[in-house]
């Protein structure tokens, strides 16, 4: 058995033992290893980041938690590979490096062989690779904060250079003319503003949530712009 299947194989038996938890000697027996080779496995499972943990002692054993962990993928590789060509050409995208993160994950957990089909197929489809702006770290905080809903302290510098800094409680994150914005009210101006991303050179998280609401103060977007997944509105 290739060590990419037997780990695959690995993973799938410790998802089913799940809370019970299993042994390094149930996994030899059953892949039919040493308890030497499958120790090894499982430090290069938690390396990986696969949720699993070590209990020594009188019951113990392997454990780890099926609710963080993704079931079994039924994915072609097909799909995969559109998934990387998506993310390679979206560009400068919120979240990009979470994304990446989340693409990783998902491939680790398919099969064997769905996996190295997809890597090798990628090399038939050219994206651009060209210089790519990494993201900062202001914009990965205000990401989060709009998430999040926290009232941000930003760093902004204007069209002619002039820097300002200010309290702004974020509304959302929007793109229009092949730029990243947020979409804040501004207690400097006391006024809603739109705020390029890659003019924002400093950013702080506060802990204070935002309360206000004021999307409306911005107009209505665009017919061919919304956003990605339509509020549910709650009744009561």
């Amino acid at each position: 058995m290739r060590r990419a299947d037997r780990l695959d194989a690995e993973r799938e038996e410790l998802r089913r033992s799940g809370t019970r938890g299993c042994t390094a000697r149930h996994l030899a027996d059953q892949l039919g290893v040493s308890l030497r080779t499958v120790r090894r496995d499982l430090e290069a499972l938690m390396g990986s980041g696969f949720p699993v943990w070590a209990q020594s002692g009188p019951g113990g054993g392997y454990f780890v938690d099926p609710a963080a962990t993704l079931p079994p993928i039924t994915l072609t590789a097909e799909q995969v590979v559109g998934l990387h060509a998506a993310v390679h050409v979206a560009g400068d995208i919120p979240f990009r490096r979470e994304v990446e993160a989340a693409l990783a994950k998902l491939e680790d957990a398919l099969p064997a062989s769905i996996r190295q089909a997809s890597r090798d197929s990628r090399s038939l489809v050219w994206v651009d690779h060209g210089p790519r702006r990494a993201s900062s770290r202001s914009r990965e905080v205000v990401e989060h904060a709009t998430l999040h809903r926290l009232v941000t302290r930003i760093t902004f510098v204007d069209a002619k250079g002039t820097s300002t800094r200010r309290d702004v409680e974020p509304q959302v994150l929007a793109h229009t003319r092949g730029t990243w914005y947020l979409l804040a009210w501004c207690r400097l101006r006391a006024a809603p503003r739109w705020f390029a991303l890659d003019r924002i050179t400093r950013a702080y998280a506060t802990t204070e949530p935002v309360t206000r609401d004021c999307l409306a103060d911005f107009g209505e977007p665009p017919p061919t712009s919304g956003p990605l997944e339509p509020a549910v509105a709650v009744h009561r």
